[in-house]
């Protein structure tokens, strides 16, 4: 079983806190994820998606292993194609904020996943990371300020 990292990042104007607070609202996460991610469910230590991918379904549950200032982590919680997801936030400023998602994940296997996974799978994953960052982005820069 191989396990596959992937990283996408986007800069915020927004400060760190504004951002760690809203991803650690996990039951606010249907407001900015992209449409592959679908049936979303959270509690307040963990949720559950499933990734729609062309010709894949993957299911994932995960729930909170660890919060610092900066950084917030998820771990598997059962069974599931995604072993961890974590978030990293550095500051740049009282405003700005650079954030990185990282998800680590076992892809499909044989000689379908072999060809899928670097051709289809991981660029229509990746994509999907990347929509779900830029809404991220746009909620949090748009949103009142409190």
């Amino acid at each position: 079983m191989t396990i596959v990292r992937i990283r996408e990042d986007v800069h915020m104007h927004a400060s760190s806190h504004v951002v760690q607070q809203r991803i650690l609202d996990l039951k606010t996460y249907d407001d900015w994820l992209a449409p592959a991610f679908r049936d979303f469910r959270a509690d307040d230590e963990g949720c559950a998606f499933t990734l729609a991918l062309p010709g894949r379904m993957e299911q994932a549950r995960l729930r909170r292993g660890g919060v610092e200032e900066g950084l917030v982590m998820f771990v598997r919680d059962g069974g599931g194609a995604y072993d961890a997801m974590s978030w990293a936030l550095h500051s740049e400023s009282p405003r700005e904020v650079h954030l990185t998602i990282e998800v680590a994940y076992t892809p499909a296997s044989g000689l379908g996943g072999a060809f899928l996974e670097p051709t289809v799978h991981r660029p229509y994953r990746t994509q999907a990371l990347r929509d779900s960052l830029w809404q991220l982005k746009q909620l949090v820069e748009h949103a009142p300020a409190r």
